[in-house]
């Protein structure tokens, strides 16, 4: 595909395919320039959650649960602090000092760790919490008081919509701070901004789910006016996605108000927020223009998608294997605790086919709107291929997953580990030693030329809550998922037949047993 053949900023196009052009060729990475890995503020009021998170979903939900101690289970299982790890680089004899790195885990995958996103509620009717705006400080497990009120109707006419609510309600307002990855991958932390929120939000939805509260994916919003509602500063921070939990109350929809930007923030007077900062910036200029491009300004510019291809029809299939129909049960909290990315430690073991039928078909988000893709669930519009390369029962090659029949259709036949290993663009990964391999595809250019540059954000983050599944169901079957970004997408979409049927390859996903890290893991719950 050709950069003459979009019709958007084609630093879009060059995020996906060409990403050595949004990146200066002398630049390298300083990390003395890297901020504090916690957004903190200072002299706020806060709340402390229940440290006493569980390990198990079942024995925790038949415990009937409060909504404070679901809350707090939520948030940590999603982005508390779990671990403090220190991973051993390997080291020639003859060095004095063993390479090492520090950081702390949290159950949801990020790019280098660095966890650009940040969680802020909005709520009402939750028992020991005042109704008000809150950002949720992982360091500590607590709620930082930012506005005090019920602002959840002022959230409402943000989004273009008015609930009927009863009782308690949450709104989860997931942003995004420049500052935190940009250091390290400059403009290219564009693409990783949606990828890491959407992980985040598939993180929470499946949590949401299973704790019994329904839930909804705003991705049309006023964004200054949440801005204003959190005082964060478009040059440093941007909202990108809205949760709406009702937990357990059904919604009913009102009819919409028309608001701007300005007469939503007129209605709420400015607020203090300090908040501890470094003085450490770089040039987020394009970053910047393109959330500008993005922006809504009012209820009337958001957009809607109808998805009319029909890619099952296109595909062509060699051979349709039908996928094992019986699912074995996952507990999602010890899953999230067991996820891992591998990197380089994969070892090549055969993938039982019931294994890979159970890691295709589960999926914690039926049944989880967004507000964007007309009548279809969250990550619906994202297809799934793999290359099988030592799966059971399943002859090497290359298979597009048909959800509607449950089963698997073989595209390419062979070999193709030497295909994949040629389309990594960092030889940092042995792909003959991994027996599975997935793709997450979208037709890329029509959904961002029909939606906008907001469009773009929308498909990273949907592919993100695709990743977090993958990653997800492979460790409740005790297995590793790494995703990955450093492969040559044209070269690939035209070597596996994808650039005929229009989609474009937003995620790569290794997938199998894994050798022991060379880490050492201290738990912090």
């Amino acid at each position: 595909m050709k950069t003459s053949q979009v019709s958007f900023d084609v630093n879009l196009f060059n995020l996906q395919y060409h990403p050595e052009k949004v990146t200066p060729k002398d630049w390298t990475v300083n990390s003395e320039e890297q901020p504090r890995p916690f957004k903190t503020y200072r002299g706020l009021p806060s709340v402390r959650l229940d440290h006493r998170v569980p390990d198990a979903l079942g024995p925790f939900v038949r415990s009937e649960p409060g909504l404070f101690e679901r809350l707090s289970a939520l948030l940590w299982h999603s982005y508390g602090l779990t671990t403090m790890n220190w991973l051993t680089k390997a080291s020639k004899p003859e060095e004095a000092d063993a390479k090492s790195l520090t950081f702390f885990r949290r159950n949801v995958a990020s790019g280098g760790a660095l966890y650009p996103a940040e969680i802020y509620l909005c709520l009402k009717g939750f028992q020991g919490l005042s109704a008000g705006v809150y950002h949720y400080d992982p360091k500590g497990h607590r709620l930082v008081l930012l506005r005090e009120g019920d602002m959840t109707q002022y959230v409402q006419e943000a989004l273009g919509i008015e609930f009927e609510e009863v009782g308690s309600s949450v709104y989860l307002l997931l942003t995004v701070r420049f500052c935190k990855n940009f250091f390290k991958y400059l403009n290219f932390s564009y693409r990783l901004h949606g990828l890491d929120t959407g992980v985040l939000a598939g993180q929470l939805l499946t949590l949401l789910k299973a704790l019994g509260m329904q839930a909804t994916v705003h991705y049309n919003f006023v964004d200054q006016a949440l801005r204003h509602l959190l005082n964060i500063d478009s040059h440093e921070e941007t909202v990108y996605a809205v949760i709406s939990a009702n937990a357990g109350q059904r919604l009913k929809s009102r009819e919409n108000k028309k608001e701007t930007a300005d007469t939503l923030a007129d209605r709420l007077p400015p607020v203090d927020t300090p908040v501890c900062e470094e003085n450490r910036r770089g040039d987020y200029s394009m970053i910047v223009n393109l959330n500008n491009q993005a922006e809504c300004e009012t209820v009337e510019s958001f957009k809607r998608y109808k998805d009319t291809q029909n890619l099952r029809s296109a595909i062509d299939g060699q051979a349709t294997v039908r996928l094992t129909e019986r699912k074995k049960p996952v507990d999602l909290l010890q899953a999230s605790l067991d996820r891992i990315s591998p990197g380089e430690r994969f070892k090549l073991s055969e993938l039982r086919f019931d294994t890979l039928s159970n890691i295709l078909t589960h999926h914690g988000l039926d049944g989880i709107k967004n507000d964007v893709i007309v009548n279809r669930n969250v990550t619906e519009t994202i297809h799934v291929f793999f290359y099988a390369h030592h799966v059971e029962g399943l002859a090497q090659g290359y298979y597009y997953v048909d959800r509607e029949c449950s089963s698997v259709r073989l595209m390419k036949k062979g070999d193709l580990s030497p295909l994949f290993q040629q389309g990594l663009t960092r030889k940092n990964f042995n792909l003959h030693q991994v027996p599975l391999v997935i793709h997450l595809t979208s037709a890329f250019c029509e959904f961002v030329s029909s939606v906008g540059t907001r469009g773009y954000r929308i498909l990273q983050m949907e592919a993100g809550m695709l990743t977090q599944q993958k990653q997800l169901f492979a460790a409740g079957f005790h297995l590793g998922a790494h995703p990955m970004l450093s492969y040559d997408a044209g070269f690939l979409e035209r070597a596996l037949g994808l650039d005929d049927l229009e989609q474009t390859i937003l995620m790569q996903i290794a997938l199998g047993e894994y050798k022991p890290l060379l880490r050492l893991a201290n738990t912090l719950f």
